[in-house]
């Protein structure tokens, strides 16, 4: 297709956190991609299903985005994924074969998970052998969250998994991806960390961490006596008191960098290459001292990312505004520009 012939789209990534949802709405014309509006919203305590599905609907209300459909990701404990070697074939017959794969390496029973599967590459000189990352889904939490989305008015086009959007997003957003380097993206949010591993434009390795923000509102809620839907602000606006937030969650972030060491251990000893870059995005990533506290403790320092930066941004839109909360947009920025 020649280049400015490419039909316009229009996407809505919507990003359903636990303590705060984030949409936006993107056009695209082939690779180029315009960022028409964007929103976000806090789940109000006590933070129930119902508050979601409240704050959920009031956000999409107030986005009002030009199409009825919304992309859509999950994680952990929602959705499990692996990277598995197996006999070179086609992806036709990946999908013919992939009911009977997915049941050696996914811990549920096949019956409760809906599941997809991507060639990643050929991994031997004969090319008899692949490598394939197999994704599942529990079909109770995605049929449970379709419902709620129809109940408003919106259907669902494309599911994806949180730590690939983000992926997909630092690709897009990357001038010159080095082949050669192992790069960590880290997406820090309220109740868990999505870590992905990846040489290039590849994914090697992805896990989630149940260490988090939330962590950290419970350590400040304890040490300065208040409730955690308060403490939680403190992350982000420490009020004069960066250094005793900080030192408050130094034990949360202690166990993180221990859990992130068993990761980069595993990647390393599974595919003998060392971790070269890390890149960091989510809420607590705009956390004042936690990039000095990561690199003395990983040896690499994290570098914040921009997910808009190859994006046009219409001019309605305060670049202030989105330049404040833009580390926390990656999975968003993610889900609409997958097609």
């Amino acid at each position: 297709m020649k280049k400015g012939t490419e039909k316009k789209v229009s996407r809505v990534g919507l990003d359903i956190g636990t303590r705060l949802i984030k949409a936006l709405e993107v056009s695209s014309e082939g690779s180029t991609h315009r960022l028409i509006k964007f929103r976000f919203s806090e789940v109000a305590f006590p933070l129930t299903p119902e508050n979601t599905a409240r704050a959920i609907r009031s956000l999409l209300e107030e986005l009002n985005p030009s199409v009825k459909e919304v992309n859509i990701s999950f994680s952990a404990p929602a959705a499990i994924v692996r990277f598995v070697n197996m006999p070179t074939m086609t992806q036709d017959d990946l999908r013919n074969s992939l009911r009977f794969e997915a049941e050696k390496y996914i811990p549920y029973n096949i019956n409760e998970v809906i599941i997809d599967a991507s060639i990643l590459e050929n991994i031997s000189e004969t090319k008899q052998q692949m490598r394939v990352l197999l994704a599942a889904a529990k079909r109770d939490a995605v049929d449970s969250r379709l419902a709620m989305l129809k109940d408003i008015g919106y259907s669902v086009p494309l599911i994806d998994i949180d730590s690939f959007a983000c992926f997909n997003a630092f690709c897009n957003a990357s001038e010159n991806i080095d082949l050669s380097k192992s790069v960590v993206l880290i997406n820090i949010g309220y109740t868990q960390v999505n870590v992905l591993i990846s040489i290039g434009n590849i994914p090697y390795f992805t896990r989630d961490i149940q260490i988090s923000g939330k962590d950290i509102a419970r350590a400040i809620s304890k040490e300065l006596q208040i409730e955690e839907k308060e403490a939680d602000k403190f992350i982000f606006d420490p009020k004069g008191k960066s250094a005793e937030v900080l030192e408050v969650a130094k034990p949360v972030l202690s166990n993180l960098v221990d859990e992130l060491r068993l990761s980069f251990g595993y990647y390393e000893n599974q595919y003998g290459k060392s971790i070269n870059e890390i890149y960091i995005s989510g809420g607590v990533a705009r956390m004042d001292g936690i990039l000095d506290y990561l690199e003395e403790n990983l040896g690499i320092r994290p570098m914040p990312w921009n997910p808009f930066s190859k994006f046009e941004i219409s001019p309605e839109i305060d670049t202030k505004s989105l330049e404040a909360v833009r580390a926390q947009f990656a999975v968003c920025a993610g889900l609409t520009i997958r097609r």
